[in-house]
């Protein structure tokens, strides 16, 4: 029949819309004297002619349906495809397709079992296929021929989209610096410079032009869309690939930045179909990652990572390094450092320590600082205990006193002994030998003129009579000067060896010594003169006294070994063997060469054992409360506390292990000990409570829910109503009284307590407040621009 020029105009229209949408199909339908264009929607009741591509300078052409041939509507559709060669099948007419689905169906009705009638009824005439018609036959061609070409269309799409965004990436800087021209000229002198290229007066490629270039020389041109769904797509998948341009790295990192990207091309090419101008396209797409980054900003700059930016922000690169270290330190040990503490300076609590004392009065982060806090002492005790464990077994005080003051009296008998065995022979050598009464007479003069100075009656005057007698041989019936030299070496040694012992040991009096002091030389002096043997055997003992003296001392300066043996309490041994008044470095290495000189270095050992046991025992004892968050700490200062406690504790820890080894975890426990006492609790959670915190508690009754939900059964007089009230009423009292308070007190706390402290203020404190989500939606506008 002659084509009405209603249809022309139509098929006109339909190439313009095509044309306007980037050549998106335009399916005509015809539903009556009304023809009907549509991007794949079936009008209901319509028949489909065909579809609509439009080509500039090309006439209509409908596809798929019905084709414009000399004028008239032609039951064989034409296909936007070149003929091919080959011999095509001839077309099925309706009638062969109407007679082909009715020898299926017979097929199928004769396979079938046959379903017997009931008594008295007849059987069901077999039911025949439905008639079918052309608008039904080519309604369902068109179904089927749209959606195999969805899927294929929304794959080249996607793919040709994906290639325009990687290639668009190369000039996102052109893009950048085009923007910054733009806003340079709006600021006009203000902004001038603001979009200078930093390569001088090279204009860079943008986004655009990278995109043309790559479509001429790698990628082609995009393929015309066949449906609107793979359009859209398509175009979507150009924002992808500049998302990934920094920001974070890692699965997660990735998957968030092609999550903003999607976003913002979802949401930019969703203005752009709605006719939108480019400026609000583009505000369009930025806005998923700005509103997400700018809720981050808001928090960084007024949450609880301000709090945290704040007071970490002038901490340095090395305190942070030695920040992480101590953290460390105090997990391996086993007393686990809160951030603030692991970052404290020498002196005072610091920033960190002054927000964390804050965050311990709080209703929220209290609990998670105080659980801290109340854990510490069982902690510090059973890291105390480990490293005390380290020294050997645990020993009473009476034993620990016994066995050290035997090790010391052992080393003085054992050196004396070692000094007599050494001179024996020499002392017996020279004893048989005389010597001349001309020689020991002058002795016997100076002990007579000494007698009458000080006076026969007194204890002195005694004490010289009894010496110079024993220069006198009384075996005969006259008394005669003693010439052996035996006899002689009996009484220097006497007078020698009462002159090297204290009072109380027997020794001569210290207003005596310098007076037999002189007697005792004169008489030394005689025997070596007069004996050449004496002479070498007083020589080889003053040899052998030196250990004996380093040891025992003299009478006037007792020895550390003499001073150690005489101990009279625990105390007294701990003041003389680790009191840095009294010991240094040198006294622990004289100490631990007597201890091993007599094979006893375990007994040093258990000594030191004792000693840090006892004293961290008293650092606990002298807690009133029983629990002292600070045991650690004061443990430490008792003992550890000054430079020169310090030295001589590592000192004994090197003469136990010379390898380091035992020293190296009992310095590690100080240093992180050191840190516990940082941590200064805030008073106020339990001294009183705001009436937020009152009313969270539980104490009171619900009262915003109770009091609203009884001003809705008054006015309503509906209980129905009056519930449900009363649930919104509890809701937002639970909210405002305990789900707002915790927000920023207790993501501080967390931050502040848990195991990855240091690590998590740091990253706060260096965040800067651009975000990750904002700058991935830049980065695909700029990307398509």
């Amino acid at each position: 029949m002659p084509l009405a020029s209603t249809l022309q105009k139509v098929l006109e229209e339909a190439k313009a819309q095509s044309i306007a949408s980037r050549n998106k199909q335009v399916w005509v339908w015809q539903d009556g004297d009304q023809y009907i264009r549509t991007f794949g929607e079936r009008p209901k009741g319509a028949n489909f002619l065909g579809r609509v591509v439009g080509l500039e300078g090309v006439e209509p052409e409908l596809y798929g349906g019905a084709a414009i041939t000399g004028g008239a509507l032609a039951s064989q559709a034409r296909q936007p495809q070149q003929a091919t060669a080959q011999q095509q099948p001839a077309p099925l007419n309706l009638d062969d397709v109407q007679k082909r689905i009715s020898e299926l169906q017979s097929q199928q009705q004769q396979s079938a079992p046959a379903t017997p009638a009931a008594p008295g009824q007849e059987a069901p005439a077999p039911q025949g296929p439905a008639p079918l018609t052309i608008d039904s036959v080519q309604a369902r061609i068109a179904e089927l021929e749209g959606q195999n070409n969805l899927a294929k269309d929304i794959g080249v799409q996607t793919a040709h989209g994906l290639g325009r965004g990687v290639a668009g990436s190369f000039g996102i800087p052109g893009s950048a610096q085009q923007f910054t021209s733009w806003i340079s000229s709006l600021l006009g002198k203000t902004g001038e410079g603001l979009g200078s290229s930093p390569f001088g007066a090279i204009d860079l490629p943008t986004s655009p032009e990278a995109t043309a270039w790559a479509e001429r020389n790698v990628i082609g041109d995009r393929p015309t869309p066949q449906t609107s769904t793979g359009r859209f797509v398509g175009d979507v998948a150009e924002y992808l690939p500049p998302s990934l341009i920094g920001g974070p790295t890692g699965l997660a990192g990735v998957a968030g930045r092609l999550g903003y990207g999607l976003a913002s091309g979802v949401a930019s090419e969703g203005a752009k179909e709605a006719g939108a101008s480019p400026l609000v396209q583009a505000l369009a797409g930025l806005s998923p990652g700005i509103a997400v980054g700018g809720a981050k900003m808001l928090t960084h700059q007024f949450g609880p990572s301000a709090s945290i930016r704040t007071a970490a922000g002038d901490i340095e690169p090395e305190q942070w390094q030695k920040g992480t270290t101590l953290s460390q330190a105090g997990r391996e040990v086993g007393v686990p450092l809160m951030g603030h503490e692991a970052l404290s300076p020498e002196v005072g609590q610091g920033p960190l320590g002054m927000l964390a004392t804050k965050m311990s009065g709080t209703y929220a982060g209290g609990p998670l600082i105080r659980n801290v806090m109340e854990q510490r002492p069982t902690q510090v005790a059973q890291a105390a205990q480990k490293e005390i464990g380290k020294l050997g077994p645990s020993s009473t005080v009476e034993d620990v006193l016994s066995r050290t003051k035997d090790v010391m009296n052992s080393a003085i008998k054992n050196a004396e002994e070692h000094r007599t065995e050494l001179t024996k022979g020499l002392y017996d050598a020279a004893g048989p030998m005389p010597i001349p009464e001309s020689a020991v007479a002058p002795i016997i003069d100076t002990i007579s003129s000494k007698i009458d100075e000080v006076g026969p009656k007194t204890g002195l005057g005694k004490e010289l009579a009894s010496i110079r007698n024993k220069l006198f041989d009384n075996t005969g019936e006259t008394p005669s000067i003693e010439t052996k030299t035996s006899r002689l070496q009996t009484v220097y040694k006497e007078l020698r060896d009462s002159l090297n012992m204290p009072p109380d040991a027997g020794g001569a009096q210290r207003s005596h010594v310098g007076v037999l002091s002189p007697i005792a030389g004169q008489i030394r002096d005689t025997l070596a003169e007069n004996n050449p043997y004496f002479a070498k055997a007083d020589a080889l003992y003053k040899e052998a006294s030196a250990p004996v003296v380093r040891l025992y001392g003299t009478s006037d300066e007792p020895g550390i070994a003499r001073k150690i043996a005489e101990a009279k309490s625990p105390s007294q041994l701990r003041d003389l063997m680790i009191n840095p008044d009294n010991v240094s470095p040198d006294t622990v290495h004289t100490i631990a060469d007597i201890f091993g000189s007599q094979g006893r270095s375990k007994d040093l050992s258990a000594w030191l054992g004792h000693y840090l046991e006892n004293s961290f025992n008293k650092a606990s004892t002298d807690v009133g409360t029983g629990k002292n968050p600070k045991l650690g700490a004061d443990w430490r200062n008792s003992i550890y506390g000054n430079p020169k406690q310090r030295d001589v504790l590592n000192a004994y820890y090197s003469e136990i292990d010379p390898t380091g080894k035992a020293g190296e975890g009992f310095q590690k426990l100080m240093q992180v000990l050191e840190k516990t006492g940082k941590t200064q609790l805030s008073p106020t959670q339990s001294q009183k409570k705001s009436f937020g915190q009152l009313l969270a508690s539980e104490e009171l009754p619900n009262l915003s829910g109770l009091g609203a939900g009884s001003a809705a059964l008054y006015t309503t007089k509906s209980p129905l109503i009056a519930s449900g009230v009363f649930v919104i009423g509890s809701a937002l009292q639970n909210f405002i009284t305990k789900t707002l308070p915790k927000l920023p007190s207790r993501t501080v706390a967390k931050n502040l307590t848990a195991p990855d402290s240091v690590e998590r203020l740091r990253a706060l404190a260096g965040k800067k407040p651009l975000s990750s989500e904002a700058a991935a939606s830049v980065m695909s506008i700029l990307g398509t621009r």
